[in-house]
């Protein structure tokens, strides 16, 4: 089986993140891969320059790199005994690492910022570049699960679906997790441009009262129809909301164990790019959220 990839740095985040890891681990039964990459702050000139600047990582680097991983190992041993854990550290950008790990993981975990974050930046170069990058499903950890959820509140999975494209791969992860996890699932589909008035569809007239917000439901509904027949056990809450999607899913993710979106990637002449409303909610969510890309 593909493990489960966490990276840590030693920051109170990427702890999140490994005991997130762990869990999940011992949920599928997979092995737990944690991964120590050179941190961009741990980079310093070297002094035998001679034309190019040459850089060398510090000695001190593998020696904490390996304390780190040695105590990481043990927790995740004393939280999830009997699942596989192996520990790799490698003098390489983090993000890079672990989006190059990405191809033979079932997961890759990480924290929203760690050490090496930009003060007052809600979220991390790594987990930025990771996100916008992976091949696999990449899960950024913010707040322990449920730690925002009110006593009276039963938890969930929260799927934002796209309904005019949904992504299938998104939808599948949401469906099974929620099954893995035996709690129900909330699947979001929000828009916000309904036929204006006097349209060239309807000339001189309005849209009628509802017919709108019924056309988004039915296409939410198509959306869903193969999964709930594919996990029958799984209780469905479907809805649509009137709103910015980014907006309202980081509103909803509060009472969420997790929230799962469609990674949309955008490609520019610097790079890959993630699309709005994954930035929306990697900026706002108050729940771990998964970033699924399309395997279509």
């Amino acid at each position: 089986m593909k493990p489960i990839v966490v990276g840590i740095d030693g920051s109170a985040q990427g702890r999140l993140a490994l005991d997130w890891a762990a869990a999940e681990a011992a949920v599928r039964n997979a092995p737990l891969q944690i991964v120590f990459g050179r941190s961009p702050r741990s980079v310093v000139p070297s002094s035998r320059m001679a034309g190019a600047p040459e850089l060398y990582v510090p000695d001190d680097w593998a020696a904490t790199a390996d304390r780190e991983l040695a105590g990481a190992a043990s927790r995740a041993g004393e939280l999830a005994p009997g699942i596989e854990v192996s520990v790799r550290r490698e003098p390489v950008d983090p993000g890079r690492l672990l989006a190059d790990l990405s191809d033979s993981a079932t997961l890759v975990v990480v924290g929203s910022r760690g050490l090496g974050g930009i003060a007052g930046s809600v979220l991390g170069s790594v987990s930025l570049y990771l996100a916008s990058h992976a091949r696999s499903p990449v899960v950024v950890v913010r707040a322990e699960p449920g730690s925002l959820r009110g006593p009276e509140q039963r938890p969930e999975v929260l799927l934002g679906v796209d309904a005019h494209s949904p992504t299938s791969s998104a939808i599948e992860f949401a469906f099974a997790e929620a099954s893995r996890r035996g709690i129900p699932l909330r699947a979001v589909h929000a828009w916000t441009h309904p036929q204006p008035a006097g349209s060239a569809e309807q000339p001189g007239g309005d849209v009628p009262p509802g017919a709108a917000a019924q056309d988004q439901a039915r296409l939410l509904a198509e959306a869903l129809a193969g999964w709930r027949e594919k996990y029958p056990d799984v209780r469905v809450h479907a809805e649509t909301r009137q709103d910015r999607p980014g907006s309202i899913l980081a509103a909803l993710s509060g009472q969420a164990e997790l929230l799962v979106v469609g990674a949309h990637h955008r490609t520019h002449r610097i790079g890959s790019a993630l699309g709005g409303v994954n930035h929306e909610v990697l900026h706002q969510a108050l729940c771990p959220v998964v970033l699924v890309p399309d395997t279509e």
